[in-house]
């Protein structure tokens, strides 16, 4: 037997008080601090910041290989329960399917999950650069998004890829992190924190892997615009 579960649909067994459906998402991956703290992070579309959204100095987000933690110079699976210690503090992490299962959100049988990889950004930019503005261009339509600082900084990634003609499809675009900074007038943190909150506002558009918006090298130390399909015009 089958049947749908709207969100604060009841389900009980037995005796039991029964438990509440409180919406159609996956589980998301949590942190909380040690030490007895009662501090709580939880993922929003996919991510979750430490120690918070307004400086993210670690980043965990869900990926087809499961969880993966990423920090300024590391990279790594999240396999179910770990330790991380950001800033000196401790907190603990539970990622749902640990390693290699992360969940996706709960969709419709006829929808299919939209991608990075399926979409194309097309920037439309002032003559003093002084406004962006970022349209996603997705297999069912368009959508503008809401303006934001850091679509200049996605500006300065797309540019880079589409300079690099003589690249390979795998290797276009990357450049050294620290480089990139100058290039942008912003210390690291800030290039983190702009880096964050442009994943957020594309798993806010509907973009299920939004974490590869912009993909990372950390032994590298390089970074690079995860779309491939990119356009930039005038406004």
């Amino acid at each position: 037997m089958r049947a749908a579960l709207p969100a604060g649909a009841r389900l009980g067994f037995g005796a039991e008080g029964g438990y509440v459906m409180g919406g159609e998402g996956p589980p998301r991956a949590l942190a909380w601090q040690g030490a007895g703290e009662k501090t709580v992070r939880a993922a929003e579309g996919g991510l979750l910041a430490l120690p918070d959204a307004d400086a993210p100095a670690v980043s965990v987000y869900a990926d087809e290989g499961g969880w993966r933690l990423e920090a300024d110079d590391t990279e790594r699976v999240v396999d179910g329960m770990d330790a991380i210690v950001v800033h000196g503090i401790e907190w603990h992490l539970w990622a749902p399917g640990g390693a290699g299962e992360a969940p996706r959100t709960t969709l419709d049988a006829r929808d299919r999950p939209v991608s990075v990889h399926d979409i194309g950004l097309r920037f439309r930019v002032s003559r003093d650069e002084e406004h962006v503005e970022v349209t996603v261009e997705r297999p069912d339509g368009e959508r503008a998004l809401e303006p934001r600082a850091h679509h200049y900084m996605l500006l300065l990634l797309a540019r880079l890829r589409l300079e690099d003609t003589e690249a390979s499809a795998a290797e276009a675009g990357y450049v050294d992190s620290e480089l990139f900074a100058e290039m942008l007038g912003a210390a690291p943190p800030k290039v983190n924190l702009e880096v964050f909150r442009a994943r957020r506002q594309l798993a806010e558009c509907g973009i299920e892997d939004a974490a590869r918006l912009v993909e990372r090298r950390p032994h590298a130390r390089q970074l690079r615009i995860g779309v491939a399909r990119l356009s930039v015009e005038a406004l």
